[in-house]
């Protein structure tokens, strides 16, 4: 983090400031002693603290200073325009196992034990190159000519799974001779290439028992493999490393944690197969269920935990206490960010970065004179900053409209989105039905969707009308002028053109900020 200008750096935090002990204490338990081989999913969506958390598990396994247990750690989609995926992959893994010195440089065998893994090591890492090949490459599919005839080229890992379910063969369009063509097939290509793969796991299970034994000779140790943004690759890259885990690494004493978010991944297993193999089917239904697929290589799912409202403020509270003073909040605008934000720690980061940007403009513009000193509020441009970066539909709504916000505080003010009404969606009690105002227009689009528009909601609500300084923290009562100078304001930080085109609406630029929020500009209001 550049602390001294207020920036919230995106990269993993050191600290925890998502209350993760708990989750991150019984994850370690697991990984150091669960039996192995062993794979672990760490689900979540973008920003959610993967990676925080993968982070925290890894420097707490090397902190422990054992040479049994060994960490690797691999950024997927850094190696994502690879050919061979798998390949950097594997080889990253057996490089993790050589012993290396404090610089990192890999050390001289020491005795006849590590001469014999290092030798180990050294052929896996030559097999890779010399004789692996992969779903892509001509010699791993079964192209026979029956096949071909059919327009058919299964990968191998696939074929195998059909061998000997013939009536999940048929199932999926196989004619009744080629099915037990397939299986017949598999096991001649399997005479040759899974016995490669067997010696392949074999010696590199090996090489772990013989670099990873614990005091006495007893094999205890551990390498755990961190597989970090799996779901930043394209489908078949992640379907990669997914496959070369099970057919190479899976062997006792490795640990595979894998952060991804689930449903991407999901969606690509299903679409990297449905494109493999929709001219075989003759359907637009995927060939393989993707949910299936993850819970046959991953034994121990874990979700990262949503933010509610207290867990976001602390979050908030936690990042403020690294920055310097002239960056703290007040309580008003804090509350307005955590009720407001979307329940994600990037998000967070994301909103605080751009509000404490603008306040920097605002308030070197009130230092040269060009603004006066209380022209614009602090809890009131977090609720913009959130309007425009979270609902980016609304913040066009706005410029058209610049009394939308207003009508909306007075809407939700009236009508709450409470957890109730979500539940129930359109289904309103006969109160309810006489005091809620009728007709569609951007209220209705809002109303048909409130659980989208809930927190939207929340940031608008607050203050309530009775708290200390509400009328000075809300919208109602701002000229058309003072709400332009919010408006104005948060077009400068996100071109709101950009969200626009990709729904296929034209729209103008934003204002600029500095005609609108200066004092000697003289405009009509709007």
């Amino acid at each position: 983090m550049n602390h001294r200008m207020g920036y919230l750096s995106d990269a993993p935090a050191r600290d925890d400031g998502l209350s993760l002990e708990a989750f991150r204490k019984s994850l370690l338990e697991i990984l150091l002693g669960a039996e192995t081989p062993l794979t672990v999913g760490v689900f979540g969506t973008w920003g959610s603290g993967k990676s925080t958390l993968l982070s925290m598990l890894k420097r707490e396994i090397d902190a422990k200073g054992l040479h049994y247990l060994r960490t690797v750690w691999f950024t997927a989609w850094k190696y994502d325009r690879e050919d061979a995926l798998w390949r950097s992959f594997v080889l990253r893994v057996v490089d993790g196992l050589y012993p290396r010195d404090e610089s990192g440089r890999r050390l001289a065998p020491k005795d006849e034990k590590q001469k014999e893994a290092a030798e180990l090591l050294d052929r896996l890492e030559k097999a890779v190159y010399e004789t692996v090949y992969w779903p892509g490459e001509s010699r791993w599919a079964l192209d026979t000519e029956a096949f071909v005839t059919e327009g058919i080229r299964l990968p191998l890992w696939l074929a195998s799974h059909l061998a000997g379910l013939s009536d999940v063969a048929k199932a999926i369009g196989f004619k009744p001779d080629l099915a037990n063509l397939v299986e017949r097939k598999v096991r001649e290509y399997h005479m040759n290439q899974l016995r490669f793969m067997e010696q392949f796991a074999d010696e590199f299970e090996r090489a772990v028992r013989l670099l990873l034994q614990g005091e006495g000779g007893e094999f205890t140790g551990r390498l755990v493999v961190f597989v970090d943004d799996l779901d930043r690759c394209l489908p078949e890259k992640a379907v990669e490393i997914l496959e070369a885990i099970k057919l190479f690494l899976d062997v006792p004493g490795t640990v595979f944690v894998i952060g991804m978010d689930r449903e991407v991944i999901r969606r690509g297993i299903e679409a990297h197969y449905g494109a493999l193999l929709r001219s075989v089917i003759g359907s637009e239904e995927p060939p393989i269920d993707g949910d299936r697929y993850l819970q046959k290589v991953i034994q121990i799912p874990f979700n990262v935990p949503p933010l509610d409202v207290g867990a976001r403020r602390d979050f908030i509270s936690f990042l403020e206490d690294k920055l310097p003073e002239k960056f703290r909040l007040d309580e008003v605008t804090r509350q307005v960010i955590a009720r407001g934000v979307f329940p994600n720690p990037r998000q967070v980061k994301r909103v605080l970065n751009v509000f404490n940007l603008l306040r920097q403009i605002v308030l070197n513009q009130v230092e040269q004179k060009l603004m006066e000193k209380d022209a614009i509020s602090w809890p009131l441009l977090a609720k913009a900053v959130l309007i425009q970066s979270q609902w980016p539909e609304v913040y066009r709504w706005w410029r058209q409209y610049p009394t939308l916000v207003q009508t909306l505080e007075e809407q939700f003010m009236q009508h709450p989105v409470t957890e109730e009404t979500m539940l129930r969606g359109r289904v309103p009690t006969e109160e309810e039905a006489r005091q809620e105002p009728r007709g569609g227009g951007i209220l209705g689009e809002i109303r048909k969707n409130r659980t989208r528009y809930s927190l939207l909601a929340e940031a608008l609500s607050y203050p309530k009308h009775e708290e200390k300084d509400a009328e000075k923290n809300r919208f109602e009562g701002l000229s058309r002028k003072q709400l332009w100078a919010y408006i104005g304001l948060v077009g400068t930080v996100e071109s709101v053109a950009g969200a626009t085109r990709s729904s296929g609406t034209a729209t103008s630029a934003a204002p600029s900020v500095f005609g609108w929020l200066s004092p000697h500009r003289n405009t009509s209001e709007h």
